[in-house]
């Protein structure tokens, strides 16, 4: 009954989104963004390493469109904190190129302790001049962490069962978080391009247009604020009951 349920709500949702917005669309034109990076970054031989990040985070937002649509959005949630572990890595390539060819080096020992998610943060924070908590994605990525692992709290908008209603605003909230993470790894994969493109043409290459993906991303993000205190309280365990 649970898959035939899901299977109806894809349907219902796929009509009204469709019918109603361009947010697919928009996330269509991002995923040919990422495909057209990986053949950009396969052309090099010493970027060719890098380029299954890309692809593995192209089918991350393939899977949680499908997820959002078929009603499991807790598995949309999940695959947006393996985005977010993806973008803190190539940003660190961005801005320090020699870090790339360590990581794809590198002994696995060397590679687990000095590129963990946990290591790459550090990092980040010394960077910016922070600590980790003060990083501006630490309350997202921390979210993202409620969302996997078992713990006994629980926000309604985030369950682990098939949605109830086909339509309602926790499908539009997985799209809002997808754009947000979309529009963080676009800066990311553009800021690669900024440290290793001058001097590497691709004769008839050229980026994809990106412009519906740009107006959904600012209109999903209407709604960051009443989301981000959702989380807020989710995270600090209050009572979200109400």
């Amino acid at each position: 009954a649970t898959l035939t349920r899901a299977n109806e709500i894809r349907g219902e949702r796929l009509d009204f989104f469709l019918s109603n917005s361009f947010r697919l669309q928009g996330l269509e034109q991002f995923v040919a963004f990422l495909e057209a990076s990986v053949s950009w970054f396969g052309t090099h031989a010493d970027l060719n390493g890098i380029t299954f990040l890309l692809s593995r985070a192209a089918a991350d937002f393939v899977v949680a469109i499908d997820a959002t649509l078929s009603g499991f959005h807790t598995v949309a949630y999940e695959l947006m904190r393996d985005v977010m572990e993806i973008e803190v890595l190539l940003e660190e390539f961005s801005i320090e190129p020699a870090q790339l060819e360590k990581w794809l080096n590198t002994d696995p020992d060397t590679r687990r302790n000095e590129f963990s998610h946990g290591a790459l943060r550090k990092r980040k924070a010394s960077r910016a001049g922070v600590k980790p908590r003060d990083l501006p994605d630490y309350r997202d990525y921390t979210g993202h962490s409620v969302v996997l692992h078992v713990n006994p709290i629980a926000d309604p908008l985030i369950t682990r069962r098939v949605a109830t209603e086909a339509i309602d605003p926790a499908a539009d909230a997985c799209f809002w978080d997808v754009y947000q993470h979309a529009r963080n790894l676009f800066i990311v994969v553009l800021a690669l391009f900024g440290t290793f493109g001058p001097g590497r043409d691709v004769p008839g290459w050229k980026l994809p247009d990106v412009q519906i993906f740009t107006r959904e991303y600012a209109e999903a993000m209407q709604v960051q604020q009443a989301i981000f205190k959702r989380h807020h309280e989710l995270i600090e365990g209050a009572d979200i009951s109400d």
